[in-house]
């Protein structure tokens, strides 16, 4: 306990409601964090940086940036690599817009589980928190048994979603004559990740409709 909850304690002599207004995984060090964030945001950051002075005097080309299902939803035991990946769909929501006037695009790739080595990574203990034996017989664990398990067994295509990468970029095969939107979902578990997720945000909007609606100013 740091100091600050222990003088909350001595003024107040208990808590009842804890606000993490700021969050990272509590159970995973700032280094591997830090890490992680640097290599799937901060450097496409300095990459879009890089390319953009360049890119707005040409007044035409498109920034990929590849987030992932898990840009969409967030998993057990991979909290910390889907927080990056929601970081790179905001970043790229709003660069979108910021370089539309230079007849520049921006688009999130958001392919799903595609048979690469990736999860044997996540099985060797990289991109994934490490275990604690609290968690035993948890989603949290159980979602690890899964990654192992699964991998080799992935649905996705590496060439087919490469092709319609290209695709995008080039209005070519599927994609010719198609209006080229903000996001790329590829994998038939993404798709069916983000009807789930526009569902869940429909069912949301609806649930609380008299709450979000009853905290503007009356007019």
């Amino acid at each position: 306990m740091n100091g600050y909850a222990e003088k909350a304690y001595e003024a107040f002599g208990r808590l009842d409601v804890l606000v993490n207004n700021a969050a990272y995984s509590a159970e995973s060090d700032d280094a591997a964090v830090k890490a992680q964030f640097d290599t799937n945001v901060f450097a496409l950051l300095r990459l879009v940086r890089a390319v953009l002075p360049n890119l707005r005097k040409q007044g035409s080309g498109t920034i990929i940036n590849f987030s992932s299902i898990g840009g969409l939803i967030s998993y057990a035991s991979k909290g910390i690599y889907c927080a990056t990946k929601f970081a790179v769909e905001a970043l790229t929501q709003a660069l979108a817009t910021e370089i539309e006037p230079f007849g520049l695009k921006a688009v999130a790739v958001e392919p799903g589980y595609f048979r690469t080595s990736f999860l044997s990574s996540v099985a060797s203990g990289a991109n994934i928190a490490p275990p604690l034996a609290v968690y035993d017989e948890t989603p949290a664990h159980e979602a690890r048994a899964a990654f192992t398990q699964y991998n080799g067994q992935q649905r996705g295509n590496p060439k087919e979603g490469a092709a319609r990468k290209w695709e995008y970029v080039a209005d070519k095969g599927l994609l010719k004559g198609k209006e080229k939107l903000l996001r790329l979902p590829l994998g038939m578990d993404t798709g069916g990740a983000m009807r789930e997720l526009a569902a869940e945000l429909n069912r949301t909007a609806e649930h609380y409709e008299d709450v979000w609606s009853s905290t503007d100013f009356k007019q």
